[in-house]
């Protein structure tokens, strides 16, 4: 089943231009990620690892560099 990514890269920028550097891995969201956690209603949602404290504001859309994605079937 194809499924939305997004990958982390850079670039190097020459002259307003920019120029493709690396490939560095994919970013996963804290909805994302293993470790997210959230009520039935998903009004309370914590990172299980207590990596990122989450805010209202967060909602699952942040990330951070210790993210697993979750398991697929």
């Amino acid at each position: 089943m194809p499924r939305k990514v997004e990958i982390i890269e850079s670039y190097i920028v020459d002259d307003n231009d920019y120029h493709w550097f690396d490939n560095y891995d994919e970013l996963i969201r804290c909805k994302d990620c293993k470790n997210w956690e959230a009520d039935e209603d998903e009004r309370c949602m914590y990172c299980g690892e207590g990596i990122l404290p989450v805010t209202e504001a967060c909602m699952g859309y942040g990330f951070c560099s210790m993210a697993k994605p979750k398991e697929t079937e």
